[in-house]
């Protein structure tokens, strides 16, 4: 009896507790609220019990330059600069300058 009224098109998007307090509202007792979750669980339904969205995996975009410039891409980087202050410089590179610019950045600070 109890499930059928969680089964019912009323309240099968409402959780146990609520669909307890709605019936007590009207003056019916049926079972606790723990009454309720013990007979969903011994059912295999202690789940969330509302319509759950499914999201499509994210594709990662992949591009791939024919001719040289077509393809822009930029990194930022932080580096340290000093142990006393939090201070941090950050370099803006473009791909084509990162592997001449990289390496004195780094070394130097």
């Amino acid at each position: 009896m109890v499930l059928d009224i969680l089964h019912s098109d009323r309240f099968r998007d409402q959780s146990p507790a609520a669909v307890y307090e709605t019936l007590l509202d009207e003056g019916i007792y049926h079972a606790s609220i723990s009454t309720f979750y013990r007979i969903l669980l011994r059912e295999g339904e202690a789940r969330e019990r509302r319509s759950q969205a499914t999201h499509p995996p994210r594709v990662k975009p992949e591009l791939l330059a024919q001719r040289p410039r077509e393809v822009w891409s930029w990194d930022c980087v932080r580096y340290k600069v000093s142990a006393r202050k939090p201070a941090r410089v950050t370099a803006h590179l473009r791909a084509d300058e990162a592997t001449v610019a990289a390496e004195p950045l780094s070394n130097g600070l």
